[in-house]
């Protein structure tokens, strides 16, 4: 059984867990994610809920978040974004 977990970071070789504590920002949510392999997988599906106009280009979204603001436990997580951001080009 999987379920959405957050992707934090999406580039390089320690982007495969895609969380990292230090991060800020949270790209979106996929279903897999992989934890002490070395390599990284890139396979999933991200979702993202936005508001706003929609971009698909890479890092169009992304919501800044605090840690004050995360809950996490065995099976469950969840977190309060707090705002979408928008960076077109």
């Amino acid at each position: 059984m999987v379920q959405l977990s957050p992707d934090t970071r999406l580039d390089g070789w320690d982007g495969c867990s895609a969380y990292h504590n230090s991060d800020s920002i949270i790209y979106g949510f996929s279903h897999t994610h992989l934890n002490g392999t070395g390599c990284s997988d890139y396979g999933d599906i991200l979702v993202m809920p936005v508001t706003g106009t929609v971009s698909l280009r890479e890092y169009d979204y992304k919501s800044l978040f605090r840690k004050e603001n995360e809950i996490a436990s065995p099976g469950y997580y969840k977190v309060d974004l707090d705002h979408f951001i928008s960076t077109p080009n």
